[in-house]
């Protein structure tokens, strides 16, 4: 494997520097395993906020995570974050409509995919619903070759935000809310980040995903007002 091999993340989210840049597109052209990845990793990317149904999230379930914020005063690790993809604006109605056979396409290919490998497989999504705001958000966990998994969150209609405000990723289970990074929306509004989950959070079954708005980018625990959240 060569040593750009492990940037392809990073070059879809345009976190490389300009040298690096250049040298992974020059990688690019002779490796085919990783332009497949970059090619697959970007095509779901556009794909996903089209994806599902929204879904209705639980009345109390701002109260219930700050409740077993309250209650939990051990420490939780936080994992590596994944900073911001910058994207186009993938919501216009015309491009919805242009694209809505394709991603109908790629989502069966998808979710019917036999042979199991090098296929990047949705193993759980959701649309987030906002909690008094126009915000929208689309969640899934992605399942990659190498049995490793992405958590990607696609969010449109962001409002601004002021100092080091960030807009934080949570997953919930029974045990209480994990920190699964954090982004701040581009001039339209838009956000996406791609999470790489480890191998303990990947056995976890995740009951919701939620965003809320906190003070900077370190809060292991939330903090602010959750605004979208939807049950996977």
């Amino acid at each position: 494997m060569s040593s750009h091999c492990h940037q392809v993340i990073d070059f879809v989210n345009n976190q490389l520097t300009e040298k690096e840049q250049q040298a992974f597109e020059h990688h690019l052209a002779s490796c085919s395993e990783c332009k497949k990845e970059v090619e697959e990793l970007q095509a779901l990317m556009q794909d996903l906020p089209f994806a599902a149904t929204p879904i209705e999230p639980p009345a109390d379930l701002k109260e219930r995570v700050l409740a077993k914020v309250l209650e939990d005063d051990q420490p939780m690790v936080s994992e590596k974050v994944v900073p911001m993809l910058r994207k186009k604006n993938w919501y216009t109605p015309a491009l919805a409509a242009a694209l809505f056979l394709s991603v109908i396409a790629n989502m069966y290919l998808i979710s019917t995919n036999t042979d199991g490998e090098g296929q990047p497989t949705v193993i759980q999504s959701a649309s987030l619903a906002p909690s008094d705001n126009s915000y929208q958000a689309f969640a899934s966990i992605i399942g990659t070759e190498g049995g490793g998994q992405n958590l990607v969150i696609q969010a449109s209609q962001l409002d601004e935000l002021s100092g080091d405000e960030v807009y934080q990723v949570w997953l919930i289970n029974e045990e209480g809310p994990i920190p699964t990074g954090s982004f701040t929306p581009d001039v339209s509004g838009n956000g996406t980040i791609v999470y790489n989950l480890s191998k303990d959070l990947q056995k976890v079954d995740w009951d919701q995903v939620a965003i809320s708005i906190e003070p900077n980018p370190n809060s292991e625990t939330p903090l602010g007002e959750v605004v979208l959240a939807g049950n996977l």
